[in-house]
């Protein structure tokens, strides 16, 4: 875990630093204006969306090779933003920073989901997602402290050059420590790597624990684009990316318009971004606990959706104003950390997994188009704000009607389960939306099997049967 927090934590300094580099005078060195610079944070996205699919690739490659590769060229592209004399040389970069990242970074919940199970992917999602606030909130402070003292160099082009170093060497590092499975981790000997190994099996949630850690499956691919609740998530993932994305890029300008030197704004984001990372933590963990993602996605688009709300309407109190951005901050970021799992939780095999993931990030990642090009009405960003709000609303909404879908499916297992006959447990597959076989249905689902000793009190429902996470 602490190795691919600290992957996601580069690689969202290297996504989010724009920001913060034209606070420090980077658009007025380059002289770049405004719709300039909404292109080079569009551009990030567009890869981003075209190459989503690569989310696939954790599954079928050894995970330290291709991390390594991707995380190294996110490093070298990011380095290569200090020395660059012109904005076409500065989108070319943007570009291919984007196609880098998305090789690998929204990859890593999927690929988590290798080695805990349901009832732990929760929190571990949230630590490493919460590596997105933290990364703002380090960036800020780099930029504050470059930017408050004079240098020889511009001070964007110090932290371009500091933050690129640093994603580099950690791909180094993701080469010889990452593991590529339970059976790879170096810390395990013997035995214990078979029991590892059975524990992600068996409490997987899937139908075909003998076939995991194989190639994704033709088939499962169709079935999962017909399962509404993907489309659902990827509608959900994309509302609160609409909000998400586009607060780390303009929270230094938004705090400038309060009334703050552009130091002093690069320093005043800290605050809600810890908030943001503590909060991360603490509701994935309780949403592990409780296995209730749908009412804490609820809470914390409601929280966000309020945060907005009070930046719309309030502009002259800085105090209300910065205590809204806490409210956005804590309320937008925790909310995808828990949007993640929950997709991972409830879909039914290790290729729905990764299907999932990647339509996630495919369709999740227009709402940033819209959400930066909205931000255009400077200084206090009024219909952005009511905008931003009217989608974690939204968000709140559809966390709400996939939670009752998830009740009354598992009102349906219950009653499935009663049955002891084989044709009737091969009606759960009906269920879940895709064909399992009846030994399948007894062995994966529940049947007879007696969970292993060091279950989770929450995974006791391995033996009576699937149900979802609501």
């Amino acid at each position: 875990m602490p190795l691919v927090f600290s992957l996601y934590l580069v690689a969202f300094l290297d996504r989010s630093n724009i920001g913060n580099a034209k606070t420090a005078g980077m658009s007025a060195d380059l002289g770049i204006n405004d719709m300039q610079f909404q292109w080079l944070l569009l551009i990030f996205y567009i890869p981003y969306i075209l190459f989503s699919p690569l989310v696939m690739a954790l599954y079928s490659y050894r995970a330290n090779i291709w991390t390594f590769g991707a995380v190294f060229l996110l490093g070298l592209f990011s380095l290569l933003q200090a020395p660059v004399k012109t904005f076409g040389g500065l989108m070319v970069l943007r570009f291919l920073i984007g196609f880098s990242e998305v090789a690998f970074a929204p990859g890593m919940p999927y690929y988590l989901s290798f080695f805990y199970r349901r009832t732990e992917i929760g929190s571990r999602c949230g630590v490493y997602l919460s590596a997105a606030p933290l990364a703002s909130m380090i960036s800020g402070l780099l930029a504050y402290g470059v930017s408050s003292r004079p240098h020889s160099i511009a001070g964007w082009r110090i932290f371009f050059t500091i933050e690129g170093i640093l994603t580099i060497v950690l791909s180094i590092v993701a080469f010889v420590y990452l593991p590529n499975s339970p059976a790879d981790t170096r810390t395990l000997r013997g035995a214990e790597i078979q029991v590892a190994r059975d524990r992600i099996i068996m409490q997987s949630g899937s139908t075909a624990r003998r076939d995991r850690f194989k190639s994704p499956r033709l088939n499962e691919i169709v079935e999962g684009l017909a399962d509404l609740q993907t489309w659902i998530q990827s509608a959900m993932f994309f509302c609160c990316n609409v909000s998400f994305s586009s607060l780390p890029v303009f929270l230094p300008s938004i705090l400038h318009s309060m009334g703050k030197t552009s130091v002093q704004a690069q320093g005043y984001t800290a605050g809600p971004y810890f908030a943001a990372f503590v909060v991360c933590w603490v509701s994935t963990i309780l949403a592990d606990k409780y296995q209730q993602r749908g009412i804490t996605i609820g809470v914390l688009s409601s929280i966000g959706c309020s945060g907005y709300l009070i930046l719309a309407k309030v502009h002259d109190s800085f105090a209300v104003q910065y205590f809204a951005v806490f409210l956005v901050a804590a309320g937008v970021f925790p909310a995808i950390a828990n949007i993640l799992p929950w997709s991972l939780n409830n879909q039914g095999t290790d290729t729905k997994r990764g299907l999932g993931i990647a339509l996630l990030v495919m369709f999740g990642q227009c709402g940033p188009v819209i959400g930066l090009l909205q931000f255009n009405d400077e200084p206090y960003y009024t219909k952005s704000m009511f905008m931003c709000a009217g989608f974690m609303a939204v968000n709140a909404l559809l966390a709400g009607i996939l939670r009752w879908r998830y009740v009354r499916k598992n009102k349906r297992l219950g009653t499935i389960f009663q049955g002891q006959n084989q044709q009737v447990r091969e009606a759960v597959g009906r269920v879940l939306g895709f064909k399992v076989s009846a030994n399948d249905a007894v062995e994966a689902l529940g049947g007879n099997d007696v969970p292993p000793p060091h279950s989770h009190p929450n995974d006791m429902q391995g033996a009576r049967g699937y149900r979802y996470v609501l």
